[in-house]
């Protein structure tokens, strides 16, 4: 029976690190927990698989029926092992079994929990994951996404009650990336499975979760529906995964140029035009990193300009560098932070004052990837 709900309360202390989390998850869509690379979020997935022991707390799930299992209790004294919990763990660098063929990784993992009710079949995860045509070929001749789709396949024979993602798309380059994030949009829809994703990646959650669970520094910061946390509520604390020299925006597509191979994008209201490097489609949300160096400043609303976006503003705040020929501007975009790095000439001769209507210029061209 598959976990319907799940109720972490743990605490665990490392050295230089501590992790204290108390929150409720229940699975109608998959669950995400975001955060910065370091911020705790794969040993927060190892406690829950059993990998890693909290050094206090609690973790229980509940299924369809209501019905509680304990998987840790510290006050009860309760550990249940990774195999008693029947979680599937994909990590992030899924490996086959070398000696195996890719049929037989699945076979391997479809015998060992034939035994356990479920719905699920070898012939369904072949044909939900288009696996048919790599189970001929060698590990060795699978691509990185072919070999994670057969890694995915055989984690889900395994039958699990809960699956976890760690970062199950890092390391693959864009083009692997589009391949593989259909099968993982469906997996939930497809197998009945309750699903928690570990991602770095806004654009990846976006698409693929319900809710978001957003953590930094082992400490949650935010919890919600997916679409509240990223899009609808301010975005100042997610300002935090960004580089300090770039700000951050989540958009809609709102249409796409195939001629002139432009997407123009919805954020806050304004539209932003991108290059479509990667495929995009209407409705969908990205994120979008945009570097303080990247960003004009105009006192009047330019003419006859390559600038493709051209945004309304107010000037929140500036600052000049010392030792530096540059300054630091800090514009308003519908309450949303939105910097700006220009010369002290250009800082002095635009008159720049807190409270000044400006337009925000940046190039398309300079958009070199749409998530953090």
């Amino acid at each position: 029976m598959s976990a319907n709900r799940l109720y972490l309360d743990i605490e665990k202390k490392w050295e230089n690190f501590n992790i204290e989390i108390s929150q409720e998850f229940s699975f109608e869509a998959p669950v995400a927990i975001f955060g910065a690379s370091g911020s705790g979020k794969s040993s927060l997935l190892r406690m829950i698989s059993g990998l890693e022991t909290p050094d206090n707390g609690s973790i229980r799930s509940s299924d369809g029926r209501g019905i509680e299992t304990v998987w840790y209790d510290r006050k009860q004294k309760i550990d249940e092992a990774t195999h008693k919990r029947q979680i599937g763990y994909l990590f992030q660098d899924g490996r086959l079994f070398p000696h195996l063929s890719p049929i037989e990784n699945l076979k391997y993992a479809d015998k060992r929990s034939k035994h356990q009710n479920s719905q699920l079949s070898l012939d369904s995860v072949i044909e939900n994951l288009n696996l048919s045509s790599l189970l001929d070929k060698t590990s060795r001749e699978l691509s990185g996404g072919e070999t994670q789709r057969i890694v995915l396949g055989r984690t889900l024979l395994s039958r699990p009650s809960l699956l976890l993602l760690d970062e199950p798309l890092t390391g693959l380059d864009r083009e692997r990336k589009t391949e593989i994030l259909p099968y993982l949009e469906s997996l939930q829809s497809n197998f009945s499975i309750p699903i928690i994703l570990v991602s770095h990646d806004i654009e990846e959650v976006l698409r693929l979760t319900g809710s978001t669970l957003i953590i930094s520094e082992g400490r949650k910061i935010a919890f919600g529906k997916t679409q509240e946390v990223f899009v609808e509520k301010p975005l100042e604390h997610l300002q935090i995964f960004t580089q300090s020299d770039s700000s951050l925006f989540v958009g809609v597509v709102k249409n796409i140029d195939k001629e002139m191979m432009l997407a123009e994008i919805d954020v806050l209201g304004q539209q932003l035009f991108l290059p479509q490097r990667f495929p995009l489609k209407v409705d969908q949300k990205i994120a979008i990193k945009i570097r303080m160096q990247d960003v004009g400043i105009a006192t009047i609303y330019p003419q006859n300009t390559s600038f493709k976006n051209i945004i309304p503003c107010v000037v929140r705040s500036f600052e000049l560098e010392e030792t530096s020929p540059f300054g630091e501007v800090v514009l308003d975009v519908n309450g949303h932070s939105l910097k700006s790095r220009i010369t002290r000439a250009s800082l002095i001769n635009l008159g720049l004052k807190a409270g000044m209507n400006v337009f925000a210029l940046i190039k398309s061209a300079s958009f070199q990837d749409h998530s953090i």
